[in-house]
């Protein structure tokens, strides 16, 4: 039976699988691949080869087919998948990103986390509000039951979490690059609307893959919900099923 690693986004537990992994199994076996705290993204990517693969592989230096792994990142931990990726290719199956557009950040985007950074550090961190957390979802997917769950996976990361992932994950390269470079198949999945992926990049990326790069796909879905393993988790399940 395939594994699946599965890396979560900002302030994201294991939770946010819950409703993509009754359609994953039987099918396939899960294991969640946490954001750890402190750590640079190359840092990061050294701690997942460590905790994914060295313990598991007495010689690392002949990888099997069967030792490869299946990556699925959202989000923030679709950035660290493909980050991960491009520097442990030979340890990768297969690569899915959800949500998430594997480049630099805007620098708005970047003032702003600045920003609460800065604020968190003198006030401290109170969790996020559901109208903040609201934006992360379509429209009609803002009801109590969402918005729950969101508040409920911010409250177990914490402050803690907040601010390592705030310091530590918001300098981010542009790894279009070494993503074409690769040889494993690689997807990208992504609502048309979600205003966190970046789409110009994406369509400009997808352009030079179509012409350098046949392995790598892209999946669009309606909407503009950032939450695809929530709000999308049969069509993304069925996404993963028809790619791996």
């Amino acid at each position: 039976m395939k594994k699946l690693h599965l890396f979560p986004g900002t302030l994201c537990t294991e939770k946010l699988w819950q409703r993509l992994a009754p359609y994953l199994q039987p099918d396939f076996t899960l294991q969640h691949c946490p954001i750890p705290n402190h750590l640079s993204f190359s840092e990061m990517s050294q701690h997942f080869f460590n905790t994914l693969i060295q313990n598991d592989v007495l010689d690392s230096r002949s990888p099997s087919t069967q030792e490869k792994r299946h990556l699925i990142g959202f989000s923030l931990g679709g950035y660290a998948a493909a980050h991960f990726a491009t520097r442990y290719p030979q340890w990768v199956a297969s690569l899915t990103v959800v949500s998430n557009s594997p480049t630099v950040l805007p620098e708005q985007e970047v003032r702003q986390r600045m920003t609460a950074l800065e604020y968190v550090k003198q006030h401290g961190y109170r969790g996020s509000s559901k109208q903040r957390l609201g934006q992360l979802l379509a429209p009609e997917n803002r009801h109590d039951t969402n918005l729950a769950l969101l508040q409920e996976m911010d409250k177990a990361i914490g402050e803690v979490g907040f601010l390592s992932q705030y310091e530590h994950t918001t300098e981010r390269d542009d790894l279009a690059e070494p993503l074409l470079q690769m040889s494993f198949p690689i997807q990208f999945v992504f609502a048309n609307q979600d205003p966190l992926v970046d789409h110009q990049w994406m369509a400009q990326f997808e352009a030079r893959a179509h012409a350098q790069a046949p392995n790598i796909a892209f999946h669009r879905t309606p909407g503009s919900g950032h939450m695809l393993p929530l709000e999308q988790a049969q069509s993304l399940s069925n996404i993963i099923k028809q790619f791996i």
